[in-house]
């Protein structure tokens, strides 16, 4: 599964030096959340809330130390990527925690700090899956929805719940 990345980005990853710094931004999400978490790994600006972060088409993505190590691409190979994020303020944690039946979904998004409103590479809509944290980090594995292991069909055609099929 290939991803698009902008020209503009690719500019500046393959230039000698990067003269427009690439931010990334981090949205966990989930229903049992009250809202979603924003996380931005670039402390330069200072929100309303006056904690540091960025802005990005009218949202505050709130500075937090994480590592994210994406996982190589393959048409083969199904592998995994890991989120690391520093449990500074305890919101992850409970937000985790909270979170029941589902794995939270992660989106991650890239910016030019040049203009945070111009995504320039995104991976939407990653589970957040074997969760482990203490009281300094919240740690997980980041995967795409496996559609290989949902049953298909989803019901089976039997006579006790289709009786017309049957004839009855």
């Amino acid at each position: 599964m290939s991803r698009s990345v902008s020209n503009t980005l690719k500019e500046q990853v393959f230039s000698q030096e990067m003269t427009d710094p690439a931010i990334v931004l981090i949205t966990i999400s989930h229903n049992d959340l009250s809202e979603d978490i924003y996380v931005s790994d670039d402390p330069t600006e200072t929100l309303a809330s006056g904690f540091r972060g960025t802005v990005s088409n009218g949202v505050d993505y709130t500075h937090l130390p994480f590592e994210l190590s994406l996982a190589e691409q393959s048409d083969n190979l199904l592998s995994r990527a890991r989120l690391k994020i520093d449990n500074v303020n305890r919101e992850i944690i409970l937000a985790v925690r909270a979170a029941s039946n589902e794995p939270p979904l992660v989106n991650i998004k890239i910016v030019l700090a040049s203009d945070p409103n111009a995504v320039e590479f995104e991976i939407p809509d990653l589970r957040l899956n074997d969760i482990r944290a203490n009281a300094l980090i919240v740690e997980g594995d980041l995967q795409p929805e496996i559609f290989q292991s949902e049953k298909f069909p989803k019901n089976s055609v039997n006579q006790a719940d289709f009786p017309a099929v049957f004839g009855g």
